[in-house]
């Protein structure tokens, strides 16, 4: 784990709320603090900023409540997953393609992050354990984690409940 962290200032009040010690030097909208006081597996904060996750969270909503937006149950065939179906299937959308731009502008960082905060919002790891569920989203990061996102349903809504059990509102 590095030495320090660069956090969104927004960041701040709440981490000195919670009675971590905070050092570093600020630069625009992100501050650069220093976890050397910290206890070992406190810090729950969020690397990616959270306007970013807003930003995607509404491109999904955009995109999902589309009539033409559906997920199958089941694959419509062994060789794909459900993901790559609604890749098929909306190819041409102006809608879908900014959304999976945008995810996959992110560094491969932010999204594994994107992909934690999804399973936080599903309810598959609670926030203590938060670095589990980075560390599996690590394990599982690939060059198709956009496909992988955007082809969720329910992806606004898992995003959002992510945030807001970090303490931020989407």
């Amino acid at each position: 784990m590095p030495d320090y962290i660069c956090a969104c200032v927004d960041v701040v009040p709440r981490l000195q709320g919670f009675g971590f010690p905070l050092s570093g030097g600020v630069c625009g909208t992100h501050i650069l603090v220093s976890r050397a006081n910290w206890p070992a597996g406190s810090l729950k904060v969020l690397e990616i900023n959270p306007e970013i996750v807003s930003q995607i969270i509404d491109r999904a909503r955009e995109f999902h409540v589309k009539e033409s937006v559906t997920f199958s149950e089941v694959p419509l065939s062994p060789s794909e997953d459900w993901a790559q179906q609604v890749l098929a299937n909306h190819k041409d959308d102006p809608t879908f393609d900014e959304l999976i731009e945008t995810i996959n502008d992110l560094e491969p960082d932010q999204q594994v992050e994107l992909v934690a905060l999804v399973w936080l919002g599903r309810g598959d790891y609670a926030i203590e354990e938060w670095a589990d569920a980075l560390e599996q989203a690590q394990d599982s990061w690939n060059t198709r984690t956009a496909e992988y996102l955007v082809g969720t349903p329910m992806l606004a809504d898992f995003l959002a409940e992510g945030l807001d059990l970090h303490g931020y509102s989407p």
